[in-house]
């Protein structure tokens, strides 16, 4: 059950070195991940699905230390730990794993029984070469010819469904997933008005306010549906940088990719300090309670008994 504590306290990272067993160098995902990116280029990430223009290989390397990043992780892993019986032993899958970030912060935190899907190739590879230890494969839940069993305890979408055109379709597939009286954690880009030409870059149809996204939650059958905003800090500085940037169709190829890597690269070190020092204290002091705003939105549903 999800309680009004769904974002008290905050998360700090242990090492395993289960997980670090392997040492993989910079060189090694960056010349992986263009490989992989050769057997996908042009292609749409979802299929029918919206296609999402992601710098895979120049964000790998920077996950674990960009605060928006390292804030989110901290978030996800905080609410699972709180909400999903016996966590450590529980079943989870993550939809839509990416290079395997939020997996391997579980992982250290001692969860084992955990795996992946993601069907783009560049995550895939990445994923699958940085955290040989976890499970990864090319599963698309909305394939029609595939008959999924309600066989996991939790499932994790973490800014994942903003890129379907019909977010109820997914959001039912998902549910079928679940074993009854399982939890779904997921986070989400917020409010409508922050709607600008990234995301259409990065492949979102939409960002969500509470109500949308409580009521497609529960059109797909989800109950104890708990949320709160969070990332409150950087909503006027996305309100402002955004909305200066050029419009995206008149942008050649070489522009798009400059814009691109522009807003996937660690900012200088004291800016990351100060800006992961911001959101720490944001989850610390409000706890499970929000500013009424926020650039994401993260919750906890449950498939009823």
């Amino acid at each position: 059950m999800c309680s009004n504590g769904i974002i008290s306290g905050y998360w700090t990272e242990q090492g395993d070195s289960d997980l670090n067993s392997r040492v993989v160098t910079q060189d090694e995902i960056v010349r992986d991940a263009t490989t992989a990116e050769s057997l996908c280029q042009q292609q749409s990430v979802y299929g029918a699905r919206k296609a999402q223009r992601y710098p895979y290989e120049t964000i790998s390397p920077i996950e674990h230390e960009h605060f928006w990043f390292v804030a989110r992780n901290e978030r996800i892993a905080k609410i699972i730990q709180d909400h999903l019986e016996n966590w450590r032993a529980a079943s989870f899958l993550e939809i839509g794993s990416g290079t395997g970030i939020v997996l391997s912060w579980l992982f250290q935190q001692g969860m084992r029984n955990i795996q992946g899907f993601e069907i783009n190739e560049v995550g895939l590879e990445l994923s699958r070469l940085r955290y040989p230890q976890i499970r990864f494969e090319n599963v698309d839940c909305l394939d029609a010819k595939k008959q999924f069993s309600s066989q996991f305890d939790g499932i994790g979408m973490f800014d994942v469904v903003e890129h379907f055109p019909d977010d109820l379709e997914i959001l039912s597939r998902v549910y079928q997933l679940l074993k009854p009286g399982g939890k779904l954690f997921l986070t989400v880009p917020a409010h409508q008005f922050l709607f600008s030409d990234m995301d259409h870059i990065f492949g979102h149809y939409r960002r969500y306010s509470k109500e949308t996204l409580r009521s497609v939650l529960s059109r797909a059958g989800f109950v104890e549906i708990e949320m709160t905003y969070f990332l409150a800090p950087l909503v006027p500085l996305m309100f402002v940088h955004r909305r200066r940037m050029p419009n995206w169709r008149e942008l050649n190829e070489e522009q798009l990719e400059e814009i691109i890597s522009r807003e996937n690269t660690l900012p200088p070190t004291p800016i990351n300090s100060v800006m992961r020092f911001a959101m720490r204290m944001e989850h610390k002091l409000l706890g499970a309670r929000d500013l009424g705003f926020g650039s994401s939105l993260v919750a906890c549903v449950m498939r009823p008994l």
